[in-house]
């Protein structure tokens, strides 16, 4: 009973202090109640005052929380103990007066001591080298303390730090997930294994305090590049949607897509072809309502448009994973600026659901975009000529290429300013060949055709 008793109060008494409206005839008669529980059940004196002391540091950890001028305030003001008290009935000075006294001065020293902590950080942090382990010390040692800070001031500090510490935000939320992921390992390891016998793609697990929904894909090449997923809360900025899906959710790990048909996902198209090609995004598909990608940066489209250029150099994975990818016969088939991103170190490709496994003797459908291709190019890949397919994803990500690098809007190539990019950046020796696969690219396949050869590959052909 009395344990009962104490544990409520306690928290009632937290509860307020961490809102910083703390009562002083609470106070007063949680100490009355507790002297009484004692006259009445034999409890020791002892006890009741270790009860007081881990009362009071509750209050004090709580106090510390809010501003240090708000604390001094109320401490100036002095706490008006027993205002709740019959008329005529003074309160002691003594005991838990005291005590609440002191509940402020030791608040006040701590808030200043953290704040002390706080501001040494950023110096700490600016005096290590990128990516060295001693900067990893200092993240892991904000990410712990971040635990302890109260939810309602957790997002202003954070936004605090980052203007110092860039990537404390990106670390905090890996971080995060990652203690998840350990805190229900054995949870997770359930799941999957339920997921196993029904033979379900994805385990489901929700966190009971956050209430969000972990994904984990059962097959074990899908869970390299998915180890965990879910979907983000938070809309995008602004409305973003294909042809036939829209953003809905976007944070700096995820984005979550929504279907703009009554048809839905289905289960998805099998990405085991492209799990191998790193700028290559890969869609989860968690239920015919919901699909999970990674947030793979901003669209080339969107940063052509707000005039931020995109350096040669960041194509460079993107180039070698596309040539890798024809040398394996799949093609794209619908690469712009539209279905490119960059995420400030490399270029990736998105969108990628409409791409074809070319066979021989099969003819397949395929989506595209007229102003990325020619007339003559569509008719050939229509006619199911790879090197057609070939040659047409090379002509729309050199024309991303040269857009993105040179701010130029989809419908702008001055052949002036193509040359001067192909002089740039294309080795000598391939130059009159780009130039032929953006003027006449139909040519270009015809000749290699006659030749029985596939052509080079981008990655080959620029000096970047």
């Amino acid at each position: 009973m009395i344990e009962t008793e104490l544990r409520y109060f306690r928290h009632q008494l937290s509860q307020r202090a961490s809102a910083g409206v703390i009562a002083a005839g609470s106070m007063r008669r949680l100490d009355q109640l507790l002297l009484r529980l004692g006259k009445l059940e034999g409890v020791a004196t002892e006890e009741i005052v270790a009860q007081q002391h881990l009362i009071h540091t509750d209050v004090r950890k709580a106090l510390s929380w809010q501003p240090i001028a708000q604390l001094q305030a109320q401490q100036a003001q002095g706490l008006k103990l027993g205002s709740d008290a019959p008329a005529g009935k003074a309160a002691s000075s003594s005991g838990l007066a005291g005590g609440l006294r002191e509940d402020y001065e030791k608040a006040i020293h701590l808030a200043q001591a953290r704040q002390a902590t706080i501001a040494r950080w950023p110096l700490e942090f600016a005096a290590t080298a990128a990516g060295s382990v001693e900067r990893q010390q200092i993240l892991r040692k904000i990410a712990v303390f971040m635990r302890q800070v109260p939810v309602a001031q957790r997002a202003a500090l954070i936004a605090t730090l980052q203007r110092d510490i860039p990537e404390l935000a990106s670390y905090l939320a890996s971080a995060t997930i990652a203690r998840n992921v350990q805190l229900h390992a054995k949870t997770k390891e359930q799941a999957l294994q339920a997921a196993r016998e029904n033979k379900q793609p994805l385990a489901r697990l929700k966190h009971e305090a956050t209430r969000q929904v972990y994904y984990y894909p059962v097959a074990a090449n899908v869970r390299q590049r998915f180890p965990v997923a879910y979907a983000p809360q938070t809309p995008p900025k602004q409305t973003t949607q294909g042809g036939w899906k829209t953003m809905v959710g976007k944070d700096q790990h995820f984005v979550a897509l929504q279907p703009r048909t009554l048809q839905g996902f289905g289960r998805g198209r099998d990405n085991a072809d492209i799990l191998p090609f790193e700028t290559v995004s890969v869609d989860l598909v968690v239920s015919d309502r919901l699909m999970l990608a990674h947030n793979a940066g901003t669209d080339l489209a969107t940063r052509i448009g707000a005039g931020q250029q995109v350096p040669v150099s960041a194509f460079k994975a993107a180039l070698a994973d596309l040539d890798a990818m024809h040398a394996k016969k799949i093609y794209l088939v619908d690469i712009k600026t539209a279905n490119l991103t960059f995420d400030d170190h490399k270029v990736r490709f998105i969108d990628v659901d409409g791409r074809i496994n070319w066979h021989p003797a099969k003819r397949q459908a395929f989506g595209y975009t007229p102003a990325w291709t020619t007339p003559k190019l569509h008719k050939a890949m229509h006619d199911n000529r790879r090197i057609a397919f070939q040659a047409s994803d090379q002509y729309a990500m050199l024309l991303s290429m040269i857009r993105a690098s040179s701010l130029l809007k989809s419908g702008e190539l001055p052949q002036l300013r193509r040359d001067r990019w192909i002089a740039e950046y294309v080795r000598p020796e391939y130059r009159d060949h780009v130039r032929s696969l953006l003027s006449a690219p139909i040519r270009v396949v015809e000749q290699a055709e006659k030749q029985g050869q596939l052509l080079p590959g981008l990655a080959t052909l620029l000096a970047i």
